[in-house]
């Protein structure tokens, strides 16, 4: 371990339970019931009328110097109640004290039980303040001070709390917690002031916080040298041993939804914090995260735990463990940033020198497999084991990091990225940042893989550069379309000009190759209705630009329906379903209705494409559908409507007719002796019933035939004998499922001519 890490482990080790010398928050509101002598009783929110009756009985509240105490509003002008002008009635309102002071003390990892007692209710109106200065001990033991603000409209009035050269401001009564009860805490060591109220009044209570009969008090941890020590070790560890990322295993065990910051446990708070300000010395990012660590390997035996005895023994694989690893892997995910947003990073790998000391194995794996002896092969074991970590990386290397994790990593960050950013399109970072993810670019393998290219496109029309955006459609998207591209792609047209990317929408089209496996025509049809559309925001250098794809189209359904079908028993042609449709939105969106006439003339005659029932009739009812009267594509419709309608009269011409005899069609291909008796057994117009006595995997054969080539059989097994019999019997299959097409057809055939009369 080099002397770097040693440092760092040393002094994370060195630190207490808490580093924090401050700590607020806010909670659901608890009324106190709160009354005052010669006030009565005061709401929540405190009203403006409320706070003057309160200032009326109030005295102004003085500080102390040494051991005097004085009263100058030049130090600090604010008005004071004492605790034995107030009463609250409500238990309610202790017991959030109560847990309050529970939640300060957790925060600050102070051990024994601390008192919080009420010391002063406070009042400061326009103008009040309290210049910087620190807490005397008011009573004995006293160590720090809760402040709880009650809800009451005003402005100003910071809370500003320093230590070891450090600041923490805390805004009380912003909009998002004006009905909240908000609190501070800090020690009393601290320096802090309250700036001037701008305007309204800002009520809180004050507690003073002790620990019964401990003579020595808590103190705010002075944590600045660690902090330069870990920033020391740091830089040495990025610059000197070239890391790109550091991981901090945690102490405690956290799950997804309990990995925050204000859910850390023990120790595991000052190393988040101590590790927080370090890297904010280096300009690094912090990140919480979960690691999974992958272990595959054999089984030892010695581990194994068996339940019952003799060769009833079972063996008991829950508490076994791992003997040789021969697999392992380590990957990152469930990322929190410092402030408790969650983040969009996906799966990290991470290297073994990356990890400042090893995960903790004695944990309980998370997730355990067993795979049983098979062959020469013993048992083998799988186990995921699942670790908090600090993640820290310098800034200057964040591109790299997610972009060499692939697309799906780095996307959702820089999508994340410009959405919060504005004028993102004159950010140097963001482009760079592009550029290293198309760098980096893996192509989907699957046409339905979960594709990054429609949230890349939104990113490339937020950054607005053209020269990025020309890179992606020529080098990244032709290769990676799943049909959800084209809004995106449309949106990033209108903002970087349709002129400028349309030599790149064309070649995006003509390279798309029909054999490609993850390539589909849908997906690409869908992409140019997407731009297309819609027809009322279409201007003229987009209809330009979109007439010339439509030519380009044209010619790339052409040479998709060249294509021969194929006829593998596990191959399946694409089909054409829902791109008439598409084809009808988009050309008839920039007036390319005469193209379209064509292009659908040569679809019709490619029948072995387009199927009647599968694509030209749900087109023409979906087009039926939205059509409108003054809608260009009038004729385009009329051309589908007749073409369905003569289809439908020519299947429905000829009623279905019941079979006179037995004889069922035979379109076994197979040439074995037992197929070839099934053919027989079919063309047979007198055998109804007819029984294979043969071994179970020529029975399996002939089961296989029957289901693959849909034959009028139903088969089953008499299990009587050896070799049993495979008993086949003719059914009226193939007749009923004609029939119930041609009805079919006769009422799809009566909905058409309702379209053809309705105009």
């Amino acid at each position: 371990m080099s002397k770097a890490k040693e440092q760092l482990i040393d002094t994370l080790r060195s630190l207490g339970e808490s580093s924090r010398y401050c700590t607020s928050g806010s909670v659901d509101p608890v009324l106190p019931s709160l009354e005052v002598k010669g006030v009565g009783e005061i709401g929540l929110p405190v009203a403006a009328r409320d706070a003057r009756k309160l200032i009326r009985c109030a005295a102004r509240a003085p500080y102390g110097r040494g051991e005097r105490t004085i009263v100058d509003p030049d130090v600090r002008r604010v008005w004071q109640l004492e605790p034995k002008q107030l009463t609250l009635a409500n238990p309610g309102w202790n017991a959030l004290i109560s847990d309050l002071v529970a939640k300060v003390k957790d925060e600050f990892g102070i051990p024994g039980r601390v008192v919080g007692r009420l010391y002063k209710l406070l009042i400061y109106d326009k103008g009040s303040f309290f210049v910087p200065h620190r807490d005397t001990e008011k009573e004995a033991g006293m160590f720090g001070t809760l402040v709880v603000n009650l809800p009451s409209k005003h402005e100003g009035g910071r809370l500003v709390v320093s230590h070891g050269g450090e600041s923490t401001a805390i805004q009380f009564g912003e909009k998002s917690r004006k009905f909240q009860i908000e609190y501070a805490a800090f020690y009393a060591d601290c320096q802090h002031e309250v700036e001037p109220v701008i305007s309204g009044f800002r009520v809180c209570m004050v507690y003073n916080l002790s620990i019964p009969r401990v003579k020595r008090q808590p103190e705010p941890p002075p944590y600045n040298q660690q902090v330069e020590s870990i920033a020391a070790a740091f830089r040495r560890l990025f610059d000197n041993e070239a890391l790109d990322k550091i991981a901090i295993p945690l102490q405690h065990e956290y799950t997804e939804s309990g990995l925050s910051r204000i859910l850390l446990k023990g120790k595991d708070r000052s190393w988040v914090d101590v590790v927080a300000r370090s890297a904010e010395k280096l300009d690094c990012h912090v990140y919480l995260a979960l690691m999974t660590l992958y272990q595959q390997g054999d089984l030892d035996v010695d581990s194994l735990d068996f339940e019952g005895y003799g060769r009833w023994a079972n063996p008991d694989y829950e508490c076994a463990n791992i003997d040789e690893v021969f697999d392992e892997s380590r990957t990152l995910d469930c990322w929190v940033d410092i402030k408790g947003r969650r983040k969009t990073f996906g799966e990290l790998k991470i290297n073994e020198e990356e990890i400042l000391f090893g995960p903790n194995l004695d944990l309980t794996p998370v997730k355990r497999e067993v795979h049983e002896a098979t062959g020469n092969e013993g048992v083998t074991l799988e186990h995921w084991y699942r670790q908090a970590m600090i993640v820290i990386w310098p800034h200057g290397r964040f591109q790299n990091i997610l972009a060499s994790e692939g697309q799906h990593a780095a996307v959702p960050a820089l999508l994340e990225s410009i959405s919060r950013v504005k004028a993102s399109s004159k950010n140097k970072e963001f482009r760079q940042f592009a550029e290293t993810i198309i760098d980096h670019w893996v192509p989907s393998t699957h046409s339905n893989a979960d594709s990054k290219s429609t949230d890349m496109l939104r990113c490339l029309a937020k950054l607005g550069n053209l020269r990025v955006a020309r890179r992606f459609i020529r080098e990244v998207l032709p290769q990676d379309l799943d049909g959800r591209q084209g809004k995106a792609l449309r949106q990033l047209c209108d903002r970087v000009g349709w002129k400028s990317l349309a030599k790149d929408l064309r070649s995006l089209v003509s390279t798309q190759v029909p054999q490609e496996r993850t390539v589909s025509l849908t997906g690409i049809i869908s992409i140019f209705e997407d731009l297309c559309s819609p027809a009322e925001r279409m201007s003229s250098e987009r209809r330009s630009v979109c007439r010339t794809l439509a030519g380009d189209v044209e010619k790339l359904i052409k040479k998709w329906d060249a294509q021969p079908e194929k006829k593998g028993r596990w191959e399946k042609s694409e089909t054409r379903e829902g791109i008439p449709q598409a084809l009808f939105n988009a050309f008839c969106s920039i007036r390319e209705t005469r193209r379209l006439e064509l292009l659908f003339a040569h679809c019709f005659a490619s029948k072995n494409h387009y199927d009647l029932h599968t694509v030209w009739i749900p087109a023409l009812i979906e087009i039926n559908r939205s059509r409108d009267e003054s809608s260009p594509g009038k004729k385009c419709y009329r051309l589908l409507l007749r073409h369905c309608l003569m289809e439908l009269k020519a299947l429905t011409a000829t009623p279905v007719l019941s079979p006179t005899d037995w004889a069922r069609r035979a379109s076994i291909r197979c040439r074995c002796a037992d197929c070839a008796e099934l053919r027989r057994f079919l063309l047979d117009p007198k055998e109804q019933v007819h029984r294979f006595r043969i071994r179970k995997d020529r029975r399996r054969h002939l089961h296989e035939q029957i289901d693959h080539h849909r034959s009028d059989i139903d088969h089953v097994t008499a299990r009587r004998g050896s070799p049993q019999t495979l008993v086949c019997t003719k059914n009226c299959a193939s007749y009923e499922r004609k029939l119930e097409q041609f009805e079919t057809d006769t009422r799809l055939l009566a909905r058409i001519k309702g379209f053809a009369e309705s105009g």
